[in-house]
């Protein structure tokens, strides 16, 4: 009796093992998807003019911004006038990777932007590391 229950508790081990597996994978599916889809909103945001509205619906208070070219630390008030300040005829994501953490997720991207900043251009090709947070059920850009 005891070596079919044995295999009755490894069995039941088992499947569940498979199952929260799946049930990772599929969130981390989810996770993707969503976040994917706000760099999708960042794009068609640009070719509005809506992208302050974005930004401030997608950032959280203590945002922070390293900016690319110049390696300057700024928070979600001065990336909002770096954007303002910007004239950006079009930008365009691709390879983006995200990686989920639970209710923390890291996205690396690959874009492609056109545009000028201050007067100076800044057009190019950059590579980004974003880092996302979920509070009550809507994911928020902590840093980048």
């Amino acid at each position: 009796m005891k070596p079919i229950l044995g295999t009755a508790l490894l069995v039941i081990v088992a499947a569940f093992a498979q199952l929260t597996g799946r049930s990772a994978a599929a969130q981390d599916g989810k996770v993707e998807q969503e976040l994917q889809a706000r760099y999708r909103e960042w794009t068609d945001a640009i070719a509005k003019g809506t992208a302050v509205d974005l930004f401030e619906r997608n950032a959280a208070d203590e945002f922070t911004f390293i900016d690319a070219l110049t390696g300057t630390l700024g928070n979600k008030k001065e990336t909002i006038e770096r954007i303002k300040a910007q004239d950006v005829q079009s930008w365009e994501f691709d390879e983006i990777k995200v990686r989920a953490y639970g209710e923390t997720a890291v996205v690396t991207s690959r874009w492609k932007i056109k545009g000028t900043a201050k007067g100076k251009d800044i057009s190019g090709q950059y590579r980004s590391t974003e880092v996302w947070v979920k509070r009550a059920g809507n994911w928020l850009e902590v840093a980048s």
